[in-house]
């Protein structure tokens, strides 16, 4: 193949690839980003049954974020600093370091929230300290809120008072709550204004005795099952999970009768109406609501966990496993009605490959039992579907390169013949025509490697694709590792070293991926080299020579490429391409066994 030609063709094919990779879009519904946006921003304030309850909650997060021990901070230690009213101290002042602190939603006061602020705790942590450390930690934010607070304090911007943040999350409550009543799906009761029938289950979905019970069991069967029930009952019956969303999703109609989503309209409107209360200066300016925007979008752009068989809740969001799934849309009520829309709302590769792959995968995952290993069951056969149908397109191609290879042999013969090929035109020539002659007497056709090559990367940016928007992939564990985590995540992260088992589970995995593919690409290698060397080879040919250090390089560069794509897309990638490797690798025992048995033919 002419230079020129050869160079033609990796462009083209690098623009191909680069457009297939671009176009490839999320099956994620409108809905199903507004409850994204809402895991990511939910309603700021945290709900107790009881004070005791909340204190006992602030002391645990207060001694974890801090580092400092329980014999060091106590009530006594702690300040609240909100923007208002300024700072007030437990110790001085405990009915008004309640009052601004709480806000109650009943009489009897069985649930009450946080108000959003400052805790301060200003002590020294040894003796011959000659100064006190002061330790802080925001209150009744999100975390969204507490990243953009220290960010447009650090950009001088001005951030929104700690009263706008309560007023806005009333709003939001409002809304959430008046939506889930009048559906009359969870609340069957009239809310008033001032959420006098609201309760801590209506919130949760479970209750504050089955909160308390979990957080005090040791980790066992016992702590399983309840933690189970709790998040089977949230499922079911908390607003805040079912209808959070709310705070994201406003649907506008044109003219035209086109519906659009806008995801702040609503928070854009309160903003205004808040503003009117308590000023301008104390809501979100435009520069913090564009670094709000901003944020949000950046954390939802790249989310595509969307493909699922049903309606449910999955993810793996937070390392709270009572609120680290988000509500999903089925996808697949009528697999054909599901596969057509994907060619026409999506594109051709994602109605091709990217949906059937990824509706294989759930449904396989679900029938397989969702508690991981099903996952990873659906993996491997999906694996084995997807390589056989691969195999199928592409067996000529394949037969071809393994025969190539098998002949090598033979050409080693002809180098000898032809012992001048290198610098003698006449023999070059003669070379060329008797390789030819080989190639076609076993039906050899040098060109269609490229077949291979051509198929075979759009085929893994679909498989990718489909992993990657599978639901269930990123839900459950296999031995600590959650597939929707990319390994490298994982190994860079040495929280809970040596005794963390998903850590090892991902060096486990990457092992066994790079093995095997430096295993498949070696392996005919291996095979056809006792034959090789059985040919004495009396001459050196520096184009045979100079092709094949070409080959083994294009392969070495192919194979640490996907070695190091193990590492960075998710681990579920990391179990195809294992599995993928050992089907390559069976492949090519089997039609090198028959190549021996029959010849090549």
């Amino acid at each position: 193949m002419k230079k020129s030609l050869r160079n033609t063709l990796a462009i083209t094919m690098g623009v191909g690839f680069t457009l297939i990779l671009a176009s490839c879009n999320s099956f994620c519904s409108v809905t199903d980003t507004s409850n994204f946006r809402y895991a990511y921003d939910p309603i700021n304030t945290t709900f107790y049954s009881s004070k005791d309850a909340a204190y006992e909650d602030l002391l645990t997060e207060f001694q974890s974020s801090s580092g400092l021990s329980s014999d060091l901070l106590t009530l006594d230690e702690l300040e609240f600093v909100d923007d208002e009213e300024g700072n007030v101290s437990y110790s001085e002042n405990k009915e008004e370091f309640e009052r601004r602190l709480f806000k109650s939603y009943n009489d009897n006061e069985s649930l009450i929230s946080i108000n959003a602020g400052q805790l301060r705790a200003s002590l020294k942590v040894n003796k011959e300290d000659e100064n006190e450390t002061t330790y802080y930690m925001y209150v009744g934010l999100n975390d969204l809120n507490i990243e953009l607070f220290n960010n447009a304090q650090a950009q001088g911007y001005i951030v929104p008072s700690y009263s706008f943040i309560n007023e806005l999350d009333q709003k939001t409550l409002s809304l959430i709550v008046e939506t889930a009543n009048s559906q009359m799906t969870i609340i069957d009761s009239t809310i008033n204004e001032g959420f006098s029938n609201l309760t801590f289950e209506d919130l949760y979905g479970y209750t504050s005795d089955e909160l308390e019970e979990y957080k005090n069991l040791e980790n066992g069967s016992e702590k399983s099952e309840l933690l189970e029930k709790m998040q089977a009952e949230r499922e079911e019956k908390s607003i805040l999970a079912n209808y959070g969303y709310l705070k994201h999703y406003s649907l506008t109609t044109d003219e035209n009768g086109n519906e659009t989503v806008d995801y702040y309209k609503n928070v854009n409107d309160w903003n205004n109406e808040i503003a009117e209360i308590i000023g301008v200066n104390s809501v979100m300016t435009n520069n913090f609501m564009n670094a709000y925007q901003t944020s949000l979008n950046n954390k939802v752009a790249n989310v595509r966990t969307c493909i699922t068989v049903e309606d449910g809740y999955y993810g793996n969001l937070t390392n709270d496993p009572l609120n680290n799934t988000v509500k999903i849309e089925g996808k697949a009520v009528d697999f054909w009605q599901g596969w057509g829309e994907a060619f026409t709302k999506h594109g051709f590769l994602e109605g091709l490959l990217v949906y059937p792959i990824a509706i294989g995968v759930e449904n396989l995952s679900h029938a397989f039992g969702m508690n991981g290993w099903g996952q990873i069951g659906a993996v491997l056969l999906m694996t084995l579907i997807v390589r056989f149908l691969f195999m199928a397109v592409t067996f000529p191609s394949t037969l071809s390169q393994q025969k190539m290879s098998f002949l090598q042999p033979e050409i080693a013969k002809l180098q000898q013949k032809y012992p001048n090929s290198n610098t003698n035109e006449y023999d070059k020539q003669r070379f060329a025509q008797a390789q030819m002659a080989l190639y076609k007497k076993h039906k050899v056709h040098p060109f269609m490697s490229l077949l291979v090559i051509v198929i075979q990367f759009p085929l893994f940016i679909c498989v990718w694709n489909a992993l990657q928007g599978s639901a269930s992939l990123a839900t459950d564990a296999v031995l600590g590792l959650n597939l929707s985590d990319s390994i490298w995540s994982v190994l860079s992260n040495f929280a809970g070293w040596p005794s963390q088992a998903g850590w090892w589970t991902a060096l486990v995995l990457i092992i066994l991926m790079s093995a095997s593919q430096i295993v498949s690409m070696l392996l005919p290698q291996w095979l056809n080299k006792k034959r090789n060397k059985n040919v004495a080879k009396t001459v050196n040919s520096e184009a045979m020579n100079k092709s094949q250090r070409t080959m083994k390089i294009t392969q070495w560069v192919m194979t640490i490429f996907v070695i190091f794509m193990g590492f960075t897309l998710p681990a579920a990638m990391g179990v195809y391409w294992f599995a993928g490797a050992i089907f390559s690798i069976l492949q090519s025992l089997i039609l090198h066994l028959v190549f021996i048995k029959r010849g090549v033919k």
